[in-house]
């Protein structure tokens, strides 16, 4: 669950690098925090007008989120959620 290169996995990993987020510069660069919860992120999930759960409302991690959208949602739904969290990563 940790293997994607964030600045935290990788200083936790010995490498020397600045923890911060490179976006916001405010919080520790973590899954959670570059996918979901970083201030700049936080406008590209408010746009998706027609999610089955409040993501900016909680403070899951992403897999706690996928599950939501499974339980309360469609495939397309998830579907949607992967591909812009993908594009936010690959970004």
């Amino acid at each position: 669950m940790n293997g994607l290169p964030t600045c935290l996995n990788m200083e936790k990993r010995g490498i020397e690098v600045d923890a911060k987020c490179p976006l916001c510069e405010k919080a520790v660069e973590s899954k959670k925090h570059e996918l979901l919860y970083c201030g700049k992120i936080c406008d590209v999930w408010w746009n998706w007008q027609s999610c089955p759960t409040n993501l900016l409302a909680e403070t899951y991690d992403i897999v706690d989120v996928a599950l939501q959208i499974l339980e309360f949602g469609t495939s397309h739904d998830l579907e949607t959620m992967f591909v812009t969290a993908w594009s936010i990563w690959y970004n």
